[in-house]
């Protein structure tokens, strides 16, 4: 049942991991003279009877193994090759400039996720996720050498009492010594690429056989053992008396922070219902409880911006930019600072927020657009087309055209965005622009095998060629899970004024994508022209950096009234 769900869930990791543990089990189990021998054995009497059948067994069993590899070697292929990996890398560069900040100690238990912001560097991804997905490298930032030393320690006496188990004359201890292994190699070769330390279901998978091949120790059959005399009973009424004083503060403590973590769970929300002025009575209450918390700064920041209490609203973001180096709270500062007058100091924050936050269109939109009015025209232009680069639907956003200053910067604009998109986003910045000669000669390079949506069919689908939008639909129909085929399908539709139906295959789009890694936009990205309520920010926004970082959901929408954000279309 594991390795089912293993497979079919597509877990690369999970797939690695059941990859090593095979090895090391059966590196282990051919260890032993006595089962070597065993092993040759039964081959050799499985072989011996009735050679006849045992080679038409042994034919039919490679055919079949055959037949499911080529069955489903295309989608193992397709998942392996789905990227990730560069994400991986820089949480791992993360991980190693704590681990040189601090070799010995680290930078303290449970700080990896808090930091990783500011261990990051652009061009690296900014991604906010609760794990390193790498046990190793995560333990070394947080925990130091010492810490490693002792995971060390740790696997040194697992690694004596599985010794043992396998050994042990008794065979269930010995079938238990087995599956731990296998379990064990299985979880340590799986956090290598992803973090499972979190969940407790997988740890009590994990610990329990090692808890009852503990439990169950002989301990003179160990290997290495000696006898010794049994230690001394601690007292154990003042142990007892002990142990429930800690607890009891322990409760106190956490169950005073939880109550200020409900009153700003409902000034979220609040916020998020657009009752702006009861948002803000409930956030300054969590702030008040527990100042140092920047989640509950951050939110008490955005309900102070809403209500208008400017100043109270920049106090607050900078106390939680300087905190976490967020970029959508110092862009959030710079707009306060800029409503308040302060230029210089608006300037100042939204310099640290272009350290990365050009790489999401929603803030890039928003950093160009603020930066403009300050009188910035080089960031104004460099946020704009970082923007469309990452949502090329932008460039067809007649928001462009209703302002002189932008109409005129829009043409360099759209060429410094064509040069740092992906390839197989250029094109579509181009069509978007109006440039439909240009799309073609972007796209003629990038035309996908026989029987796929190519990009040209998309520019011709786009100009009005109904033939281009029936081998689109083609496409989809053969291939359900396309998503280039079904996003095009569902922008053409819409262009159309066919809205039912785009949004059925936008639908599909998202279910079949989870609404990442789209090729397409199954949407068209707008500049708003109203303040946006609840989780409808498109261009992406750091929307669980709360969850992820503090267990604590902060607003939907992380930007201010006074900036202009994105939606959906």
């Amino acid at each position: 049942l594991t390795v089912f769900a293993i497979f079919v869930s597509g877990s690369r990791s999970g797939w690695f991991a059941v990859g090593v543990a095979i090895i090391v089990v059966g590196a282990l189990w051919l260890g032993g003279r006595d089962r070597r021998r065993q092993t040759r054995t039964w081959l050799a009497a499985k072989l011996s009877r009735g050679r006849g059948r045992g080679r038409l067994a042994a034919g039919g069993g490679i055919v079949i193994a055959t037949a499911v590899v080529v069955a489903l070697a295309p989608v193992i292929l397709r998942r392996l090759g789905e990227g990730g990996e560069d994400l991986r890398f820089n949480y791992l560069l993360a991980a190693g400039r704590m681990f040189a900040e601090a070799p010995i100690l680290g930078t303290g238990p449970g700080t990896w996720v808090i930091q990783r912001v500011r261990y990051t560097y652009a061009p690296e991804t900014d991604y906010y996720i609760p794990h390193a997905h790498n046990l190793y490298a995560q333990t070394l930032s947080e925990l130091g050498l010492v810490g490693a030393l002792a995971g060390v320690l740790i696997l040194i006496l697992l690694a004596r009492l599985l010794g043992g188990a396998i050994r042990d004359q008794d065979p269930v201890r010995r079938r238990w010594g087995w599956a731990a292994t296998f379990a064990l190699a299985y979880f340590a070769a799986h956090n290598l690429l992803d973090f499972y330390a979190n969940m407790p279901a997988i740890l009590f998978a994990a610990v329990l056989p090692v808890a009852w091949l503990d439990a169950t120790a002989h301990t003179a059959s160990m290997p290495g053992a000696r006898d010794a005399p049994a230690p001394r009973a601690p007292p154990v009424r003042v142990g007892q008396a002990i142990g429930a004083i800690a607890i009891a503060l322990a409760l106190v403590g956490y169950g005073l922070s939880e109550m200020t973590a409900v009153v700003h769970a409902d000034a979220v929300a609040a916020y998020d219902e657009g009752e702006w002025a009861r948002a803000d009575v409930l956030a300054q209450e969590a702030v008040t409880a527990d100042p140092a918390w920047p989640p509950y700064q951050f939110t008490a920041g955005l309900t102070a911006a809403a209500v208008g209490d400017h100043e109270r609203a920049a106090d607050a973001f900078r106390r939680s930019a300087v905190a976490d180096d967020l970029p959508e709270a110092w862009l959030d500062l710079a707009a306060e600072e800029t409503l308040l007058g302060n230029e210089d100091a608006a300037r100042e924050a939204l310099q640290r927020a272009t350290r990365l936050g050009l790489q999401r269109p929603a803030l890039a939109m928003a950093i160009g657009d603020l930066a403009a009015r300050l009188g910035e025209a080089d960031l104004s232009s460099t946020a704009f087309a970082a923007a469309i680069a990452k949502a090329p639907s932008l460039a067809g956003d007649p928001w462009w055209q209703a302002d002189p200053d932008r109409a005129a910067r829009f043409s360099a604009i759209v060429d410094a965005a064509i040069d740092l998109a992906a390839p197989d986003m250029r094109w579509q910045i181009a069509l978007m622009a109006g440039d439909a000669d240009r799309a073609r000669s972007l796209a003629d390079a990038l035309d996908a095998t026989s029987g796929e949506a190519t990009p040209v069919d998309v520019i011709d689908a786009w100009l009005g060629d109904d033939d281009a939008l029936a081998r689109i639909v083609a496409a989809w129909d053969a291939r359900p899970l396309d998503g280039f085929a079904l996003a095009a399908a569902a922008r053409l539709e819409s262009r159309r004024g066919n809205t039912a139906t785009a949004w059925r295959l936008r639908e599909a789009a998202f279910v079949g994508t989870g609404g990442s890694g789209m090729p397409f936009e199954a949407t068209e990205t707008r500049v708003s022209d109203q303040v946006l309520v609840g989780r409808t920010v498109a261009g992406g926004v750091a929307d669980f950096w709360g969850t992820y970082t503090y267990r604590r959901h902060t607003p939907w929408n992380p930007l201010v009234p006074s900036l202009i954000q994105l939606s959906n279309e």
